[in-house]
């Protein structure tokens, strides 16, 4: 085995509930061994990393495909879908870039590769490892996570300004700019609010941006409870997706569940709390630190299962795997043989197309459905 691989497994070993999402750095920086031609695992580091071949026209749906582009540590992705471009946040490179769909071009976006927390002029602004995107007209939300901030991009003028959190770790309700986070590392936006999981206080938080204030909006201490919105607990909770009515859904990662925030209560969607990977009825079904969330159209519920390396569906009051089958690796084509490595963030278009930051591929992976 790949040693690099063998360090991550040991490091998820010793976390006896699972591995949440806060990889070292280090970690996140590497990537699995060389791939061959049919963009399967290859140990071989004595020469280049090939561009992954596509799958063949024949390829059963759902397909997994590759992007030809290689970033470094992408922890989530947001697709607009009207503009034709996807938004990826790579963490590790402490930037966001912009890949046009159409042509797979991708350019820079936002961050200099400089770690800092610069406002101003997008390209020259400086992150902390930015780990979610939530897109919203003209502007794209981004949680900064070692920053402990919430930044704002303004698309149309290029520009980037701090939206919540005065940089300093911990936990503090109040004006936003005066408030505190602590490693936020998911993010949604509906109505003038945007709803940051504040992952290492485990709650969820809402930024008034008319009123610029912060406040709870659920979550009290570490552990698992389903009840009243101040009441509920939750462990590490990571992505987060609005619903069509604007129920919240939140991957739970250490406590392997995707829970829903909705009429004053938290309930848990899926998942019976122990790890595991198994699609069954949605109470009965197992996760391993699902890590980021994804609603189309349908209210089917996208989850990266990050150490299971799957995506998995919440559909119909059960879970079925849509890819990945549990093998550690990079591979493409039928979505039940395709392998993934960590993959963390997820979004889906209106066509059903699923993109995911398979993060320690340093890649974005594209389900066709």
């Amino acid at each position: 085995m790949d040693p690099r691989i063998s360090l991550v497994l040991l490091g998820c070993a010793v976390l006896v509930a699972g591995c949440p999402h806060d990889f070292t750095r280090e970690a996140r920086d590497l990537a699995v061994g060389d791939t061959g031609a049919d963009g399967s695992l290859s140990s071989d580091t004595s020469r280049p990393r090939d561009i992954l071949r596509l799958p063949d026209v024949g390829c059963p749906l759902p397909c997994v495909e590759t992007m030809p582009i290689l970033f470094k540590g992408p922890v989530d992705v947001a697709v607009d879908e009207s503009a034709g471009k996807l938004y990826v946040a790579e963490s590790s490179a402490n930037r966001i870039r912009v890949v046009d769909l159409g042509t797979q071009v991708v350019e820079p976006f936002a961050g200099s590769g400089l770690t800092g927390n610069d406002d101003g002029d997008a390209k020259e602004a400086r992150f902390h490892s930015p780990s979610a995107l939530a897109l919203a007209g003209s502007k794209i939300y981004v949680a900064d996570e070692y920053n402990h901030r919430i930044r704002a991009i303004d698309i149309s003028s290029e520009t980037v300004a701090t939206l919540a959190g005065d940089g300093t770790n911990g936990f503090l309700d109040g004006p936003a700019l005066a408030a505190r986070f602590n490693h936020p590392f998911g993010i949604a936006f509906e109505g003038g609010k945007a709803y940051v999981a504040d992952e290492y206080v485990h709650r969820i938080r809402v930024i008034d941006i008319g009123k610029g204030t912060v406040a709870t909006l659920a979550g009290s201490v570490a552990g698992f409870e389903d009840s009243a919105l101040l009441s509920a607990k939750f462990y590490y909770p990571a992505g987060l997706a609005m619903g069509s009515a604007g129920e919240i859904y939140v991957a739970d990662q250490q406590n392997h569940r995707i829970r829903v925030i909705e009429g004053g209560q938290v309930t848990t969607l899926a998942g019976d709390g122990t790890v595991g990977f198994v699609d069954a009825p949605a109470l009965s079904a197992r996760f391993y630190s699902p890590s980021g969330v994804a609603v189309d159209g349908a209210g089917r519920v996208y989850v990266a299962d990050a150490n299971n390396n799957a995506i998995r569906v919440v559909q119909g009051g059960t879970v079925s795997t849509l890819a990945g089958n549990g093998t550690l690796g990079l591979k493409n084509g039928p979505a039940h043989k395709a392998w993934f490595y960590y993959p963390s963030g997820v979004d889906v278009d209106s066509t059903g197309t699923v993109y995911v930051a398979d993060t320690y591929n340093n890649r974005v992976r594209v389900i066709r459905q």
